[in-house]
């Protein structure tokens, strides 16, 4: 039985819409993947030798994060349990937990709740509704607060009652900083707006770190080679780019008229990955090969390059490995220990280089 010619006729236009849009989803993401592992226009000056390994910790779920480290401690979060702090030393043994209850206020059902240790204290909070609670380590907490922003989306202490949070300006329509203090009540402080390319949204997304010994913040942005140090006030001490060539965030973004929203509509390709801070410097995760690189060693483990927080100036590079086939989604540093976390597992590494 022949079929009619304008049936015909629209079920090949059909085949060719479902075909076109597989062909784009699959450009998009060979050319994020290509993105990551072509020479990327620079050169890394690769340390030797610059980790030891002293110690595996299975933590027996995918859920865990670092929550913090101190000269002596390694403290996890968990996403499932955000009201449970797992504690070990930089060995990775010696296992402890502490059990915050639910404090007032704080719904376990809340968008976001979280932990942050910066030793002695610890930093409780929820993005949406946004509440922060501070608490000492050893005993009671003691400061709890509601900053005045229906919500903040990241989240750095600075002090017991200072704090930078990223939040979305409305009125700006993009992810700003603003530096925020208990002693002040619900009344917000500095601003620092992100540097925008095309929307507020995506374009500006990345991680909010601390500047050693609280003297201010760092940003370091996800998909273009862009960080920023900020003094305790959100004004600029260094613009800094990374040694990647990638300018500008290669984003494909679509919009909703009806919603008046926006979507990526692809995979977004990182540049930083992961990053933190620890001395005088700043290690970011990159996810870029170099020029002078082998292929095989970049993609058997994780490559971080060092800036000096200083002056922004790029030091050099090393390795962080592969464990059981898996790359890092998290590492910290503290007192000559590096504690990388992968899916489940905990690595602690003895450190080998100056920072």
């Amino acid at each position: 039985m022949r079929l009619p010619h304008h049936t015909t006729r629209t079920l090949v236009r059909l085949l060719a819409c479902t075909a076109g849009g597989i062909a784009i989803i699959t450009g998009l993401y060979l050319f994020s993947d290509r993105l990551n592992h072509r020479p990327n226009g620079f050169i890394r000056l690769l340390y030797p030798h610059a980790l030891q390994p002293q110690a595996t910790l299975d933590l027996g779920y995918n859920s865990f994060y670092i929550a913090g480290m101190s000269n002596t401690r390694v403290y996890f979060g968990n996403t499932t349990a955000p009201f449970l702090l797992t504690i070990t030393n930089h060995l990775l043994s010696d296992k402890q937990q502490l059990s915050i209850g639910h404090p007032m206020k704080m719904d376990s059902m809340a968008t976001g709740p979280g932990l942050i240790v910066d030793s002695p204290r610890l930093y409780l909070y929820t993005q949406s509704p946004a509440t922060i609670r501070t608490a000492s380590l050893s005993g009671a907490p003691i400061r709890f607060s509601e900053p005045d922003t229906s919500v903040f989306n990241q989240l750095q202490p600075l002090s017991p009652s200072s704090f930078v949070l990223r939040r979305y300006d409305k009125a700006a329509q993009q992810n700003i900083l603003q530096s925020f203090s208990l002693s002040a009540g619900t009344r917000p402080g500095n601003d620092y707006r992100l540097a925008t390319q095309g929307d507020g949204v995506f374009s500006t997304d990345g991680m909010l770190l601390g500047l050693p010994d609280s003297q201010g913040a760092v940003y370091v942005y996800y998909y273009r080679n862009l960080f920023v140090i900020l003094d305790r006030h959100l004004h600029t001490l260094v613009s800094g780019h990374t040694i990647d060539t990638n300018h500008t965030a290669q984003l494909r973004i679509t919009s909703s008229y009806a919603d008046k929203s926006s979507v990526l509509s692809g995979p977004p390709p990182f540049v930083n990955r992961h990053a933190c801070t620890a001395g005088r410097s700043l290690f970011i995760h990159s996810v870029l090969l170099s020029n002078n690189e082998n292929r095989s060693s970049f993609e058997e483990a994780s490559v971080i390059d060092v800036y000096d927080l200083s002056n922004g100036r790029y030091r050099f590079s090393f390795y962080i490995p592969d464990f059981a086939g898996q790359k890092i989604k998290d590492f910290k540093i503290g007192h000559h220990t590096l504690v990388a976390l992968y899916q489940h597992d905990a690595m602690s590494y003895s450190i080998r280089f100056p920072y």
